[in-house]
């Protein structure tokens, strides 16, 4: 060591005998890095069992193959799930309250309402589902006819019949033990759709276009005839301006019913199958047709003038009635299962799994994690069917979207809906 001055040249300094860091970088600790997920990504990948990120986590995308749990706070932006084969839902069988054989279950909010059929008496019955695994049943009531199929908006439940009591029945639910018939129409059918003040229902040769603006006097604005005579008309569903009609052997119609009052269509706005079409359901560019033995049908809508065919799923089924949750499609057969098809890709819809069940399913709808479906086979059963989902209690989502939203307590939005 030496001593020039104020300046000191030493290979080492040791200060109450630890070493001193010096300038050129001798005795001193290694540099420690700031680590990122990006710095460890280029250094390679590793697998961990557990990854504990503290101070947030931002992302484009990432996949979480069994469960992400966040503590504190959440903001999602989007959060899509694959429906995994490996492990089938396990089936939740309830035994019907009715001893009735069940046609039809359409689910709104807490509630599922259920149409019957028992020899010359027709009913409809309100289960309260809050709980799926211990239904109640809230009420039985007698429509006093063959009841088509029945719609709820708020607290008006819409009801058709059909045959020689071709009407349209409105009842008042509020109290759902004890539903109070208000209005009758005198046009009904085999089923309904209901959007805004109108009621759409399609009878065996027409359909009908019903002001509800007031419930307790429901007024007719417009019956159009269906070009061919239908022994059995199956369904009807409105989307936009359009009705489309599942119209048995004679295919599917779409309909302009932008006027309600002048209901039109054109020779090209047709759909004909060789199967029998029993239900058709639109979301988007598409809509898919229940075909009975020829399966289903995908059809772009984009021109609803013109459809065009483009996917098919053949089931070893016949496909009867359709519910539609994100990409997937829940199919029923009174001679089968419950089918799930991923629809993800409209020209190559694919098996997703099936659900067995004690008996066969005829009429099927999606809520939720639960899927509701009578049985086709004369058991008087209704099942509650366990296929997955999320169940998050809070959540600050960045933009939503669903075919169908249900809210069974309250909604507070904070600025436009």
């Amino acid at each position: 060591m030496s001593a020039s001055g104020s300046t000191l040249n030493a290979s080492a300094i040791f200060v109450n005998g630890s070493a001193a860091c010096l300038a050129n970088g001798v005795n001193c600790p290694a540099a420690v890095e700031s680590d990122t997920l990006a710095t460890v990504t280029a250094r390679g990948s590793s697998a961990t069992t557990t990854l504990q990120l503290y101070g947030g986590f931002t992302g484009a995308s990432s996949t979480v193959t069994s469960t992400f749990t966040v503590l504190g706070g959440t903001s999602l932006q989007q959060v899509s799930s694959t429906l995994y084969t490996e492990t089938l839902p396990t089936p939740i069988v309830v035994k019907s309250f009715l001893g009735f054989t069940m046609n039809h279950v359409y689910v709104n909010g807490r509630y599922a309402y259920l149409t019957q059929t028992s020899g010359a008496g027709t009913n409809f019955a309100t289960v309260d589902i809050n709980d799926p695994r211990n239904p109640t049943l809230l009420s039985n009531t007698s429509a006093g006819a063959t009841v088509g199929n029945i719609r709820v908006v708020g607290d008006l439940a819409y009801v058709t019949t059909d045959a020689a009591a071709d009407s349209l029945l409105i009842y008042d639910i509020r109290n759902r033990k004890s539903p109070v018939l208000i209005g009758t129409g005198n046009r009904g059918g085999r089923s309904l759709d209901v959007q805004g003040s109108y009621v759409y229902m399609q009878a065996e040769e027409r359909l009908s276009i019903v002001d509800v603006s007031d419930p307790t006097a429901p007024r007719t604005l417009s019956d159009f005839a269906v070009t061919t005579t239908v022994a059995n008309s199956a369904s009807i569903h409105v989307y936009g301006r359009y009705a489309y009609l599942a119209l048995a052997a004679n295919g599917v119609a779409i309909i302009d019913v932008g006027d309600p009052t002048r209901p039109t269509t054109s020779t090209t706005s047709f759909f004909d199958p060789a199967g029998s079409v029993t239900d058709v359901i639109v979301s988007g560019k598409y809509a898919y047709v229940a075909a009975g033995a020829d399966g289903l049908y995908i059809l772009d809508i984009g021109n609803p003038n013109a459809p065009i065919q483009v996917g098919q799923y053949n089931s070893a089924n016949t496909t009867k009635r359709l519910s539609l949750a994100g990409t997937y499609l829940y199919a029923s057969s009174d001679i089968g299962p419950l089918e799930i098809i991923n629809v993800s890709s409209s020209t190559n819809p694919i098996t997703a799994t099936t659900l067995a069940s004690p008996g066969f399913i005829d009429d099927v709808t999606v809520s939720g994690r639960y899927a509701y479906a009578t049985d086709g086979a004369g058991n008087d059963l209704l099942y509650i069917l366990d296929v997955g989902g999320a169940e998050i209690a809070t959540a600050h989502i960045g933009s939503l979207f669903g075919q169908n939203v249900n809210i069974t307590d309250n909604a507070n939005i904070g600025k436009n809906l």
